[in-house]
């Protein structure tokens, strides 16, 4: 909340509450206790003179303010009166400001005693202070007080040039032998050299904790979560996040999600780990302070995948916001290589370039400059990237076993080189062996017709790319002769692509390979839940007879289906002991077989005994 403070009305304007005494130490006001933000109401015991309101509109601080429409005597907002035991020798007065105009204004805000919150000719200037479109926080020395001079403390705005605003905030009155201060606190958890693998569900969080710091004044602190890397000095720290609840919990909840993402950002690879240390601030107003100790924690990256569940079945990546780089790789993707650079990733590949060997080398973005992008790779170029592959984790978090998979995406061509090259989709679960991934799924030359050598081409075009679709039935894939088992739930694989020579390639300068519109369907085999009958109950006796359109309704409970659809319901009926195979009869559930009911009318089942050659008194079983 900010205090707004303008020249218009002129006159006092006291409050309409009984005076309230400032009698303990610190005090602060930041004026957000309010019923009503609608209508904002000044504290009880606070005084004003002249056109002053409370506001929210400073972009700068939470406060109140001062507005100056007209160069006539200032408006003045005045505190409660402070009580007689308070020596003013001891004290000093904090508070922010700013105006809110941009341009070379000479406003100023002139702080002083008054004695009488009626009559602005009581007012007694402490010190004078230029404001500025920032917030400053300016201090007061309280000890000049005289008697006489009031118990009361007076804000008021001068005008220096054009219309113009003022904004005045977190006001602080303290002692200056028992000022504000907040509280030492320590660390709690994870504990001191905590080790964390980053992997797993992205949404699964990790909850980081510290104990509750002590504010002299009844206010909240904020909290900032800082990482820094092991022995840092936080001055600044790798990152810092505001604490749960807007900074104001003693906790921040992070998902590993964005613990990967920040891995990714600082150019961590999967299987690396940061060796960071982290820390806490508590702040109040200016007041910043840190935990006890920092705590050290270790950051491996692991493998965040992609989750398949009953409701998302369908992975899609356009690799739009790919700019080659860890930072802007899509999530579940990491790549490997044989470690001879250190970093394999060379920014954008644009088609307009007068270089294309240089820009189309290693793991770049590959564009035409449409806004569309794609996965590149390519090997031996400038940058000397061997053996890239590029990964694809996902875990199968239905509740059955997956086997198959849907998956289409598309080969294109970027730069000719001696050798054409393909690229060749694996499948495993197991990354880390090195015998795994040796089954290709689908292997796809470079696609485009050009041949000439070190020649740029479009891959955007459809005359430079091929889509590459087709059923992955994973079981009928093999690592060392043995073959996969379906994927179960819980359990976490990878596709891979890999950047290889084509059949007879030759000579030393590759081609630059991409991958594009990734689209991958995990196919759930349809699986029906049991159920049981209802009513008529086992054993019923059924006379028929009466009028032939009375109705007989027969229930069963509704079955489960794994998969989206409407299951059809079928009601049958044979003779006793028969297996239903076939039955006497075969009739679709109410609703076009969609219903767990089915009607029959009297008339409907004489004609079915009758049909039998039942006549009547005669029973089937």
């Amino acid at each position: 909340m900010v205090f707004l403070l303008g020249i218009g009305l002129l006159g006092a304007m006291a409050s309409d509450s009984e005076a309230q005494v400032i009698s303990e130490l610190p005090h602060y006001e930041d004026f957000s206790d309010q019923a009503d933000p609608e209508a904002p109401v000044f504290p009880e015991g606070w005084e004003t003179i002249g056109n002053v309101g409370l506001s929210t509109w400073s972009d700068k601080i939470a406060g109140f303010s001062m507005r100056l429409p007209s160069p006539t005597d200032g408006p003045m907002a005045i505190t409660p009166e402070l009580h007689t035991d308070l020596d003013f020798s001891e004290l000093r007065l904090r508070f922010d400001a700013h105006f809110a105009t941009a341009g070379d204004a000479t406003d100023s805000v002139h702080v002083g005693f008054i004695s009488d919150p009626a009559d602005p000719a009581t007012f007694t200037l402490i010190e004078s202070f230029g404001l500025e479109r920032d917030a400053i926080n300016f201090t007061v020395d309280l000890s000049v007080h005289e008697e006489g001079d009031g118990r009361r403390i007076a804000f008021m705005a001068e005008r220096g040039g054009s219309w113009n605003s003022h904004y005045y905030g977190n006001v602080l009155i303290e002692n200056v032998n028992n000022p504000l201060a907040i509280g030492s606190f320590a660390l709690l958890s994870p504990p001191n050299g905590a080790e964390l693998l980053v992997e797993g569900e992205p949404d699964g969080e990790v909850v980081i904790t510290w104990e509750e710091t002590d504010l002299n004044i009844d206010a909240d602190v904020v909290y900032t979560w800082h990482l820094d890397v092991r022995g840092g000095s936080f001055d600044p720290p790798v990152v810092s996040i505001p604490a749960d609840n807007d900074g104001n919990a003693n906790q921040i909840t992070l998902t590993l999600g964005a613990i990967e993402a920040l891995l990714k950002a600082n150019n961590l690879d999967v299987g690396d780990v940061l060796e960071a240390d982290w820390t806490v601030t508590a702040e109040f107003a200016d007041l910043v302070q840190f935990a006890d100790v920092a705590f050290a924690i270790d950051l491996e990256r692991g493998v965040i995948a992609f989750s398949f569940t009953n409701d998302l079945m369908t992975y899609t990546q356009d690799f739009n916001d790919y700019r080659g780089s860890r930072a802007t790789l899509p999530e579940f993707f990491s790549v490997t290589w044989d470690d001879r650079i250190d970093n394999p990733f060379t920014g954008v590949g644009d088609f307009d370039t007068s270089d294309p060997d240089e820009a189309y080398g290693g793991f770049a973005a590959y564009t035409a400059g449409d806004g569309d992008y794609s996965f590149g790779i390519r090997e031996r170029a400038p940058v000397d990237l061997r053996d890239g592959r590029l990964f694809f984790a996902f875990t199968n978090n239905t509740d059955q076993p997956i086997s198959k998979f849907e998956v289409s995406y598309d080969v294109e061509a970027w730069f000719i080189g001696d050798r054409r090259n393909r690229l060749r989709l694996k499948y495993d679960d197991d990354p880390e062996d090195p015998e795994s991934f040796d089954e290709d799924i689908f292997s796809t030359d470079n696609p485009s017709s050009e041949t000439t050598v070190g020649t740029k081409v479009n891959g955007s075009l459809a005359e430079n790319r091929t889509t590459v679709s087709g059923t992955v039935d994973i079981t009928a894939l093999e690592r060392d002769g043995v073959a996969f088992e379906p994927l179960a739930p819980g359990e976490t694989a990878w596709f891979r692509w890999q950047f290889s020579n084509a059949d007879g390639d030759g000579g030393s300068l590759r081609s630059g390979l991409a991958v594009n519109n990734l689209v991958i369907t995990a196919v759930v085999e349809p699986e029906i839940g049991t159920f049981a009958l209802l009513s008529p109950p086992d054993g019923t006796e059924l006379l028929v007879e009466g009028d032939p359109d009375d109705e007989v309704v027969i229930t069963w409970e509704e079955a489960d289906l794994n998969v989206e659809g409407d299951l059809q319901y079928t009601w049958h009926l044979d003779v006793r002991g028969g297996d239903f195979d076939p039955p006497v009869v075969s009739i679709p559930a109410d609703n076009d077989g969609n219903a767990n009911q089915i009607t029959l009318t009297l008339g409907a089942i004489d004609g079915l005994l009758e049909s039998l050659n039942l006549e009547v008194g005669d029973v089937v079983e």
